[in-house]
């Protein structure tokens, strides 16, 4: 059982905030943090208790993310280029398959096999 799901079900039992950070190990004030949020969460103290330990962790512990990042900005503008680029080199390697790396080491396990 989650830490998160300990700490709401002994703040339902009516165990004070310090007691669970003893109990748990865990300082007060992540205690409080916790206990806070799940009061005031719109879901209920109850409701999140049902809920599995994977989903519980992930509503308290969302994550950054990424198209928060400004490098993801950067990366979108620049994506058309990127595929575009791609592409190329992708169809240049099929009509020219003498030229790929892969057909070049092919060729190269194939003449060792040989001699």
């Amino acid at each position: 059982m989650s830490k998160i799901k300990q700490m709401l079900q002994l703040s339902r039992d009516g165990v004070s905030n310090r007691q669970i950070a003893k109990r748990l190990l865990i300082s007060r004030d992540k205690v409080n943090e916790f206990v806070k949020a799940a009061n005031e969460d719109p879901v209920g103290l109850p409701d999140l208790l049902k809920m599995e330990d994977p989903v519980l962790e992930r509503r308290f512990h969302p994550g950054n993310p990424a198209y928060s990042d400004e490098r993801m900005a950067i990366f979108l503008e620049h994506l058309p280029d990127f595929i575009e680029q791609l592409s190329h080199l992708v169809n240049s390697a099929h009509d020219h398959p003498e030229n790929s790396q892969l057909f070049r080491r092919n060729t190269t396990q194939k003449e060792v096999l040989k001699g």
